[in-house]
Formats: C-alpha cells, structure tokens, sequence
C-alpha cells in the first residue's frame, strides 16, 4: 500500500516537469538615429555561445511602429542582428560592420520574455563604381574586398558582375579596398593598379565615394 501510494504521489509532479515551459519570447523595436520607428527591418536571431554566433533562427520584418516578436524560442543567449540595405542599414551579422557588438538577450524559465531596443544608426556610407578591363573598356566580372583597417580581420566581398556595383561600408571607419579578377592584375584604393600600394577610405553617414576601376591584364 505505502509503495502504491508513493507511485501516484510521485506522477503528478513529473506531469508537472514535462509541461513547464521551455520556450520564450523576444521582442523589441528599432529606432532610426533620430528616434523614430523603421519598418521593414530584417531581425535576425542567432544561438549565441561564448560571445559567438553559431546558429541562426529565422528572420522576422518590424512593422510600423519599428516592433517585432520572435516566440517559440529554446531557452538559451541570443545576438540580435538587423538589416534594411535600401534604408542605409547595412547587415550587421557581418563584422565589418557591427564591429561584432550586436545587442545580446537571454531568456530563461525566470525571463521567459526578453525586450530589446534596437538603436539603427547612423546610416552606412557608400562605394560604388564600375569595373572594366582598361583596354577594352568591356566589363569585368571580379571580387570586390573591403576592410576594417583595423583590426583588418573584419571584412567583407562581394562579387561584381556586369562591371558596375555598390557596396555599403560603416560610417567614420577607415577601410581598406582591392579589386581581383582572373588575368588581371590586383587593383588596390585609389588606384590605378597595384604597385601604387593601399590607401584608407573613410566616408560618414550618407557619404558616397565614386570608383571606376581599370583593369591591366596580366603581363605575358
């Protein structure tokens, strides 16, 4: 009898383990550098371990009062990383930009629900230009790679094709720019080739630097 007793004691508290929670929420919004709500920003939310990111979740897009809501999230370290490139707001996934400080939220059964507000600004400076080969004038399909000078370990490429592209790089931050393709020769800022060796670029909020890159192919 005391055996029986002490079984249907015990099941109700294990009932009672497996239906405690274990997922949160997170939520928050985004304000532009003078304060207001941006819609249509890309949230991003990645497994966090150590200061690293080491797995996304999915995307959410703020609505118009800048707010967004993730649920059903494991319990665990998030890195909050936004984007909205046709607004200024580069992917701050990305170390070359964010430097790699994102906002960082935990949830827990103590803190189910994590809020955050999400500061956009200021807007990112842009690169563009074309990329042709300097004899022909034909375009190039090549690699375009900028830098943080320092540390010059956070980086970015992006592929150019059909000679003319844009790229978006952090305000008030020196970097670094080279331009590859194959049979060419490596064009480095400002240019014309080179053996002319690397400058910095810095360009603030909304800035734009114009680049026409001509390309010497390889000497036979």
């Amino acid at each position: 009898m005391r055996t029986m007793l002490a079984i249907l004691i015990s099941l109700p508290c294990a009932l009672i383990r497996q239906d405690a929670p274990t997922q949160g929420v997170v939520r928050g919004r985004t304000l532009t550098e003078s304060g207001h709500p941006e819609q249509g920003v890309k949230i991003r939310l990645s497994r966090a371990e150590n200061g690293a990111s080491v797995k996304a979740v999915r995307y959410v897009e703020t609505d118009a009062s800048g707010a967004f809501v993730m649920d059903k999230l494991p319990w665990g370290t998030y890195r909050i990383c936004t984007r909205k490139e046709t607004a200024g707001y580069p992917d701050t996934a990305f170390g070359f930009y964010s430097n790699d400080v994102n906002p960082i939220v935990s949830i827990d059964s103590s803190r189910p629900v994590a809020e955050a507000v999400i500061n956009l600004g200021p807007k990112a400076g842009t690169i563009d230009g074309t990329v042709v080969d300097a004899k022909t004038d034909q375009p190039v399909n090549a690699g375009v790679r900028l830098w943080r000078t320092s540390p010059p370990n956070r980086w970015i490429e992006e592929a150019v094709s059909g000679s003319k592209f844009e790229i978006l790089v952090p305000p008030g931050v020196a970097v670094g720019m080279e331009v590859q393709a194959v049979g060419y020769d490596k064009w480095a800022y400002p240019g014309p080739n080179g053996a002319v060796g690397h400058r910095s670029l810095t360009l603030q909020s909304g800035g734009r630097e114009t680049v026409d890159i001509r390309l010497q192919r390889v000497a036979q």
